[in-house]
């Protein structure tokens, strides 16, 4: 298993430091400094057996050098000059393989993971990579925008064995929900971002309510939670999280939440509210339990 990590790590540690010197060598050059040009040296495999010392430090340089560009992508200001097509393809090589990297450590338990299938699992559009914990990942539909944001994460949850249906609020809403009745008409789970694509952050778009009224599917609300620092924390408007180094995180799921087939727009505003709250409850839950939870 560490061999398979060693020679995994180091090979997506090298085409990613190819793709970005070929994309931006002057910003890379400017940001990163001499690490752009030491990731290129290439290390054999047996690294790790000949001084696993030198290889945990190499591990955890490729860990700060993915951050620090991840971070760096959401300044778009810096690739306004490159064309986007290019720009999307190389962030979804990124982000897929950074995926694959981090899932050899990713470490989640899951709180009350419903038993009954199946569900809509609504969740705050930062929460996302908490999906990876989801015990029937096969049979998942998740709705992702189409935008080129969405063509990124689109490409990385695909890669770890969820279904994508594309569509949002503001672009092809209709076929994306119908889709989604489809799959849960055919007794799979769907998950859907409720603040999503562009927020306001927390806040529930109506989308979830009518297609858990029209499906007759109940609605779980689950949240995604770490104090540790490792669980990073992004500048943007959903300040989304991501995971570093194996760090343990929980992901904590709610009681089903019925909607009526017959309610009325105000009974359905109250289940908008209703599932906006337990959401709010729920990650509140979790920061006060966190020890315990992690324990049971």
């Amino acid at each position: 298993m560490l061999q398979y990590v060693t020679i995994r790590s180091l090979v997506i540690k090298k085409s990613i430091s190819n793709l970005v010197m070929q994309l931006r060598p002057d910003i890379c050059n400017q940001v990163f400094g001499k690490r752009v040009a030491s990731l290129h040296k290439g290390y054999h495999p047996s690294l790790l057996a000949n001084n696993p010392v030198a290889f945990c430090s190499e591990v955890s340089n490729y860990e700060i050098f993915s951050h620090k560009l991840l971070c760096l992508l959401y300044d778009e200001s810096m690739f306004k000059n490159i064309d986007k097509r290019r720009l999307v393809s190389f962030l979804s090589f990124l982000l897929k393989h950074f995926y694959a990297f981090e899932s050899l450590f990713y470490s989640c338990k899951n709180i009350n993971f419903p038993k009954q299938k199946p569900v809509i699992f609504a969740l705050w559009h930062a929460h996302q990579c908490g999906l990876y914990a989801n015990e029937d990942r096969g049979n998942l539909n998740v709705m992702i925008s189409k935008s080129n944001d969405g063509d990124i994460i689109a490409a990385a949850t695909e890669h770890v064995g969820i279904k994508v249906v594309r569509g949002s609020s503001k672009r092809s809403g209709a076929a994306a929900s119908l889709a989604l009745l489809e799959k849960l008409e055919q007794g799979e789970c769907a998950a859907i971002t409720i603040d999503g694509p562009r927020g306001p952050f927390g806040v529930v778009k109506d989308g979830i309510i009518n297609i858990a009224k029209l499906s007759q599917v109940p609605i779980v609300p689950m949240i995604w939670y770490s104090p540790s620092k490792w669980l990073l924390e992004f500048n943007t408007w959903d300040k989304f999280r991501f995971p570093i180094l194996g760090v343990k995180t929980i992901a904590v799921y709610g009681e089903p939440i019925y909607i009526k087939s017959d309610c009325t727009p105000e009974e359905a505003e109250e289940y908008r509210l209703t599932v906006e709250n337990k959401l709010k409850e729920l990650y509140q839950y979790a920061q006060d339990n966190f020890d315990e939870l992690i324990k049971s």
